[in-house]
């Protein structure tokens, strides 16, 4: 965070023009997608969110409604509530727009509680980006929400809360910190940020509070998007003939949900520690991207002075593998280090994979396929099938607060270690009309009672347990179907009518098996993921 401030305290001292970030909601970035896979593209998409400009689009708006086959409306009332901005300033050297953030959804779960159950999530919000001439732009936004979450959602809120002295908070998946609410429900809310620089095509300097995103899957097995925000400096540049290099420099002040022990404060911080990330994308040929990934986790807080560490200077390394040089992948500072790899053999067809190596027999790895156009045959009809398996204690650590999660959650798979998971996901959309089915079949060890069988990030290497006791798993299948319509491409604002049906099944007895189907209508404004399957 020390670092944080300075670059704060220079940044405005070179500032002086950018563009905007796309969104990390898949989508809302589908048609960005079907570019990525075609054989002559030159974006190095391993990486995101992705700026606007590596696209060179006259309009982000225009490219949604070509993608859906959408005319343009002619009539300010269409325009407004169809295609444009709700509130739009546009001059020479500047654009300042201003759109709402929504999502009111209203369900009902059937599950093993008594009754049929009715659910809701009440999110207001808002949405402000701009421009300043060519090489500046900046977004914020902001949600407060409400909510009664399906059964399964809350028994995770409610358990990823390690302190007593707060029994009534939570933390909501990828939402951050939540208060009870009424009888049974959540109170919560969700800051975002960003101010981006380019000088000129080979650089660009951001400095946010939000998430990335390293790979070309569904999930990441490297860095997702999966947990809290946090703040961040990222660096990136590209170099060499025709721009086959990209580098990116990722420095973050992250959290671990243990509070800082004090007496002065109401309410006590949660512990602190910082996050560098380094991605090294290659593109040798078109249709082949290379990525060369390396994560540090630095220890900032020292456990047993029970005092925070001085600056070390390491932190900001720009170099990627220095950091595992120095520490190695099993150090005070936790060290993950990945490959990232996707092949285009022929237009709209990408083949995907990921390998993260910790330290010792601790690694996952990810294999994947998307399908955009349906190879060409269907337009805007897309299928992904991915698999994604990591070893136990992957991503762990002998001290629990250095572990490679933020906020209570993973920095890479939703699940954690210790699992396997196979997924698929069709796409649809004919004009505003859309379709959305996901499937997930997932495995993974129970971490039950005393034992630590390498599933919770958040435990510590040390606490393993032996292999005396054979340990029990736990099955998970998922289907998600949606229909829904467009309302406004321009900030993904679209109806959805829904049906999510999930069952939890465990070899433990001691673990109750779980079923339920949620059914659900949602009026919202789609920006960012948020992970419900798990």
């Amino acid at each position: 965070m020390r670092f944080l401030a300075a670059i704060f305290l220079f940044f405005p001292a070179f500032c002086s023009a950018q563009q905007k970030i796309l969104p990390l909601n898949q989508q809302f970035t589908s048609w960005e997608e079907a570019n990525f896979n075609r054989v002559d593209n030159k974006v190095h998409s391993g990486i995101r969110p992705i700026l606007e400009s590596d696209f060179t689009l006259d309009s982000v708006t225009k490219a949604h409604n070509d993608f859906i086959g959408r005319a343009e409306r002619t009539k300010w009332l269409g325009r407004k509530i169809k295609s444009e901005h709700f509130i739009q300033v546009k001059q020479d050297n500047f654009n300042f727009t201003i759109d709402p953030v929504i999502n009111m959804e209203y369900g009902r779960e059937n599950s093993q509680l008594p009754d049929t159950t009715s659910l809701y999530k009440n999110t207001r919000g808002i949405l402000v980006q701009g421009d300043f001439g060519n090489h500046v732009s900046f977004s914020t936004s902001f949600y407060e929400s409400q909510a009664y979450f399906p059964s399964y959602v809350d028994s995770y809120t409610r358990e990823v809360n390690t302190d007593p002295l707060y029994p009534t908070y939570g933390i909501v998946p990828g939402q951050g910190r939540a208060k009870s609410f009424k009888n049974g429900g959540f109170d919560y809310g969700m800051s975002s940020a960003n101010v981006s620089y380019s000088p000129n095509t080979y650089l660009n300097v951001q400095l946010g509070y939000g998430k990335n995103f390293i790979g070309e899957g569904y999930r990441s097995m490297l860095l997702s998007d999966v947990a809290f925000n946090y703040p961040f400096v990222k660096i990136t540049s590209k170099f060499g003939k025709q721009k086959k290099w990209q580098y990116s420099n990722i420095y973050s002040s992250l959290k671990h949900i243990d509070r800082v022990p004090t007496t002065v404060a109401t309410e006590q911080q949660y512990i602190p520690k910082s996050g560098t990330f380094h991605y090294l994308s290659w593109a040798p040929i078109n249709r082949i991207q290379i990525g060369f990934f390396e994560g540090t986790i630095f220890e900032t807080w020292d456990a047993d002075s029970l005092t925070s560490m001085p600056f070390n200077a390491i932190e900001v390394n720009p170099l990627i593998g220095v950091n595992s040089l120095a520490f190695g992948t099993n150090g005070d500072n936790n060290t993950i280090l990945g490959i990232n790899l996707k092949i285009t053999p022929i237009d709209y067809l990408t083949i995907y994979g990921q390998y993260v190596y910790d330290d010792g027999n601790k690694f996952g790895y990810q294999a994947g396929l998307k399908i955009y156009n349906f190879g060409g045959l269907v337009k805007n009809l897309s299928l992904r099938l991915e698999y994604n398996s990591s070893m136990p204690f992957t991503y762990s650590h002998n001290q629990p607060i250095q572990n490679y999660g933020h906020y209570g959650q993973s920095l890479a798979h939703i699940y954690g270690a210790g699992f396997s998971e196979a997924l698929g996901i069709v796409n649809y959309s004919f004009k505003d009309i859309f379709f959305q089915a996901k499937y997930i079949a997932a495995q993974f060890t129970n971490d039950e009672g005393q034992y630590n069988w390498g599933t919770d990030i958040f435990k510590s290497n040390a606490s393993a347990s032996t292999k005396q006791v054979i340990p029990t798993t736990s099955t998970l299948t998922y289907l998600d179907v949606q229909l829904g319509y467009m309302v406004n491409p321009n900030y993904n604002m679209n109806v959805v009518l829904g049906a999510t049906i999930r069952e939890l099944e465990s070899s433990s007895i001691d673990i109750q098996t779980t079923s339920s189907t949620y059914v659900y209508f949602a009026f919202r404004t789609s920006l960012r993921n948020l992970y419900y399957d798990f």
